[in-house]
């Protein structure tokens, strides 16, 4: 998906910070999980394995979040293309939460197989910031 889609209704919003974009989503994987986790729709294994997704959402958007406050990504998450990435990941997930809510009918395999892209993808771009602010990387003098 390019970064300037438009998911479910919602555009990518410019002029925000990553802060923005964050909290404005966080509840989103909470809800998720505990809807998911209770769902009768779901077996044992859809179930697990959906929960574990979010639960890595969760992760990688907490230590996201950390590098964002603490300083080591804070400029290169704020950079126009990576806020446009973020949002646009984001997005996919509130779309996929709208699509199991208002789902009577819903095919579990394609909500666990959507959580599974969107988690990878999320990896993927934490991955990206971290090599672009050069987390870890000792400094040379």
């Amino acid at each position: 998906m390019s970064g300037q889609e438009n998911l479910a209704g919602s555009e990518v919003p410019k002029g925000r910070t990553f802060s923005d974009v964050h909290h404005e989503f966080e509840n989103v994987v909470i809800y998720f999980s505990a809807e998911a986790g209770n769902d009768k729709r779901f077996n044992l294994f859809a179930k697990t394995q959906a929960v574990f997704d979010l639960g890595v959402i969760a992760g990688v958007n907490e230590v996201l979040w950390k590098a964002y406050i603490f300083g080591p990504a804070h400029d290169v998450l704020n950079r126009p293309e990576n806020i446009t990435q973020y949002t646009t990941l984001l997005l996919r997930l509130k779309a996929l939460h709208e699509k199991y809510r208002t789902g009577k009918r819903i095919n579990v395999g394609d909500i666990v197989g959507d959580l599974d892209d969107i988690m990878i993808d999320l990896i993927d771009f934490s991955r990206t910031v971290m090599k672009q602010s050069k987390c870890g990387q000792p400094q040379s003098h």
